[in-house]
C-alpha cells in the first residue's frame, strides 16, 4: 500500500481508510490546500499592487505639482515651454517602454496562435524566451567584456 502524499510530502490527514473513498478524500484535501495557497498568493499580490498603485499615484501627483510650480516660476515663457517639452519627451519614453514590454512578451504568445496542439504550443512558448535570454545574454557579455568562456561552451581541443 502506498500513502497518498501532499505536495509537501506529508501524509493526507483526511484519509479515513483504504479504498476509493479514502483516495478521493485525500485528493479533495490536496486540492483544498492548493486552492487556499493560490488564493493567499493572489491576495498578497493584490495587496502589493494596491500599495504600489497608491505610491505611484502619490508620486504622479507630486510630479505634476512640481511641474506646475516650475512652469509658473519660470523666468520666461521660453523656459516654461522647455519644461513642458521635457515632460512630453518623458511621456514619449514611457510610451516606447510600454511598446517594448509588449513586443518582448509577444513571442511567447505567438506559438499559441500558430499551433493547434496546446501542449506543443506551450513547449514552443517556453523555448522561445529561453532561447532569447541565452542569445541576449551572449550579446550582453560581448558588450560588458565578460570572458567568452563564461557564456558559451568551450571549443573542442582534440
Amino acid at each position: 500500500m502506498t500513502l497518498p502524499l501532499h505536495p509537501t510530502g506529508h501524509r493526507c490527514i483526511g484519509q479515513g481508510g483504504r479504498g476509493i473513498r479514502a483516495a478521493f478524500s485525500c485528493r479533495r484535501e490536496i486540492y483544498n490546500l492548493q486552492l487556499i495557497g493560490i488564493l493567499g498568493c493572489n491576495l498578497a499580490w493584490g495587496l502589493i499592487d494596491c500599495v504600489l498603485y497608491v505610491l505611484g499615484c502619490a508620486f504622479e501627483r507630486g510630479r505634476l505639482h512640481r511641474i506646475g510650480y516650475e512652469v509658473r516660476a519660470a523666468p520666461s515663457p521660453l523656459r516654461a515651454w522647455q519644461l513642458v517639452a521635457a515632460e512630453l519627451d518623458e511621456l514619449l519614453v514611457r510610451l516606447i517602454d510600454a511598446h517594448l514590454v509588449f513586443a518582448c512578451s509577444f513571442p511567447a504568445v505567438l506559438p499559441f496562435l500558430l499551433f493547434h496542439e496546446p501542449r506543443f504550443g506551450l513547449r514552443v512558448s517556453n523555448t522561445i524566451p529561453l532561447a532569447l535570454l541565452y542569445y541576449l545574454g551572449c550579446r550582453h557579455a560581448l558588450h560588458t567584456h565578460i570572458e567568452q568562456a563564461l557564456v558559451t561552451p568551450a571549443p573542442d581541443t582534440r
